[in-house]
C-alpha cells in the first residue's frame, strides 16, 4: 500500500472516531398537556439545540431526533412508558409539573431537563438525574424591568407573608436599590385588606408576589381594589393576573428559557451527570401591560411599552 494510500485511509478512520463521538441525540420531549406554552417551548428547544455546535468534535451532520409524547388525563395510559422502551432516549425535556414527576418517576435513571416546572424542588426525589431552568427569575429582576419602563417610580408596597415569602423577599430588596419597599407582613389572608389599606398615599405602586396567603380569593380581590381606589399600579407575578386586574406582570420569555435548556442539554450529550448541574435562572424578564387598568389609572401608554 502506497504512503499517499496510507494516509488517506488514516484521515478516514480518524474522521470516523471523533464524529462518532458527537452523534445525534435522540430526545424524547414530553409534554404535560398540549397547552400552547408547551408546544411553544418544545419547539423553541429543538430550534435552538440543533444550531448549537457541539462542546467538542466535529458537528454531526444529521439533526438531533427529537420525539415528543403529550401525557393525556389517563393515569393507565402508558405512552410515555411505551416511547421509553421504543426509542431508548438519551436524555428527556419535561415539560410542566406533570411530565418531570412521570419522566422521573421512569426506570434506569434517564437524565432529564425541565422547563415550565414551579416547584420542582416539590417532584425531585433525592436520587434524581435532573436540571432545567427555574420558572421564578432571579430576585429582583421585575424591578430592573421595572426601573427600565418607568425610572420616578419609587415606593413599593409590598404585603406578604414571612412564612411563605420572606426570603424571597429579602433577595428582592437586596437586589433592587433602585425602590423603597414599605412592608406589610401579615399572617393570615384576612389581614390583607387592612395591610393594604395602610399603603394609602404611601406607594407608587404595589407588587403583588407569588404568595398563597395574599393569593386566597378575597384576599387577592383587595389588591385589585385598592389599585382603582387609590390609581396605584399593580405588579403581579404572572401574565394570568393581568386579565383579573393587574397593571403590569412578568411575561414568560419562554425562548430564552428555551435556549437555556438546550445549553444543558449540550452539556448532558457532553457527558456532564445531570444531577450534578445546577440549575438556570433567568436573570431578565419582560412585563406586560394591561392597557385598560393603566388608562384608568390615568397612567401614559408612552410610560410603558407593551
Amino acid at each position: 500500500m502506497s504512503s499517499m494510500l496510507k494516509r488517506v485511509c488514516l484521515a478516514i478512520l480518524l474522521l470516523l472516531s471523533v464524529s462518532s463521538q458527537v452523534r445525534a441525540a435522540e430526545i424524547l420531549a414530553v409534554l404535560s398537556s398540549p397547552a400552547e406554552p408547551y408546544l411553544v417551548a418544545r419547539k423553541a428547544f429543538e430550534q435552538h439545540f440543533n444550531t448549537m455546535a457541539p462542546g467538542r468534535g466535529l458537528k454531526t451532520i444529521q439533526p438531533h431526533i427529537i420525539r415528543s409524547v403529550t401525557l393525556t388525563q389517563d393515569e393507565q395510559d402508558d405512552a410515555l412508558g411505551t416511547a421509553v422502551v421504543e426509542r431508548r432516549p438519551d436524555f428527556i425535556v419535561a415539560l410542566g409539573s406533570r411530565a418531570l414527576s412521570r419522566s422521573v418517576q421512569l426506570p434506569g435513571k434517564i437524565p432529564v431537563i425541565y422547563l415550565l416546572v414551579p416547584s420542582p424542588e416539590k417532584i425531585l426525589p433525592a436520587d434524581h438525574q435532573a436540571t432545567g431552568v427555574l420558572l421564578q427569575p432571579r430576585p429582583g429582576a421585575e424591578f430592573r424591568a421595572l426601573h427600565d419602563l418607568l425610572p420616578t417610580l419609587q415606593r413599593v408596597g409590598v404585603v406578604y407573608n414571612p412564612a411563605h415569602t420572606g426570603d424571597l423577599i429579602a433577595a428582592t430588596l437586596a437586589n433592587s436599590k433602585n425602590f423603597t419597599f414599605v412592608l406589610q407582613p401579615v399572617n393570615r389572608s384576612q389581614e390583607v385588606a387592612e395591610r393594604l389599606a395602610d399603603l394609602a398615599g404611601r406607594v407608587d405602586l404595589v407588587w403583588l408576589p407569588p404568595d398563597q396567603t395574599i393569593l386566597a380569593p378575597q384576599a387577592e380581590k383587595s389588591f385589585y381594589l385598592f389599585s382603582l381606589q387609590h390609581k396605584v399600579p399593580l405588579l403581579a407575578f404572572s401574565e394570568k393576573y393581568l386579565s383579573r386586574g393587574a397593571s403590569l406582570a412578568v411575561r414568560l420569555d419562554i425562548d430564552e428559557m428555551s435556549r437555556k435548556a438546550a445549553m444543558l442539554a449540550q452539556l448532558i450529550q457532553n457527558g456532564a451527570d445531570a444531577a450534578r448541574i445546577t440549575p438556570l435562572v433567568m436573570e431578565k424578564v419582560q412585563l406586560r401591560q394591561n392597557s385598560l387598568i393603566l388608562n384608568k389609572l390615568k397612567s401614559t401608554r408612552q410610560e410603558v411599552s407593551p
